[in-house]
């Protein structure tokens, strides 16, 4: 998805820059550099946002491989600690401060990679 996307960015790049770029005799480095990263800037954002958020939502894979057991506590991402917590122990008020703890992590990163790329288009 995110190759697909970044696709999409590389062909919306106007090919009047690349060819001004070429022109002025800028290296590979300098086209990439100045011409082609910040044009997909946004899209880069965007997948960073969404990558972001499913790996803090990341659950079923580390519940399945580690149910049996594991590494000790280094399979215990904020999703499994959640569940374990409101299943073993039922204590609904702890589970529901780890959700919106997970929710404002997911809030906080989400509004700071759309700043980012909304900050991209307008320069």
């Amino acid at each position: 998805m995110v190759m697909l996307i970044l696709l999409a960015g590389l062909r919306s790049l106007p090919a009047d820059l690349t060819e001004a770029a070429r022109i002025d005799g800028a290296t590979a480095w300098q086209h990439i550099r100045y011409v082609v990263l910040p044009g997909i800037r946004p899209f880069i954002m965007f997948c960073l946002l969404i990558m972001t958020m499913f790996e803090l939502r990341t659950f079923d894979t580390v519940f399945a491989l580690f149910q049996s057991g594991g590494p000790g506590q280094g399979a215990r991402v904020l999703g499994v600690y959640l569940y374990e917590r409101f299943t073993n122990s039922f204590d609904f008020g702890g589970s529901s401060a780890i959700a919106y703890i997970l929710l404002l992590i997911t809030m906080m990163l989400s509004l700071w990679f759309a700043r980012g790329a909304i900050r991209g288009v307008d320069e």
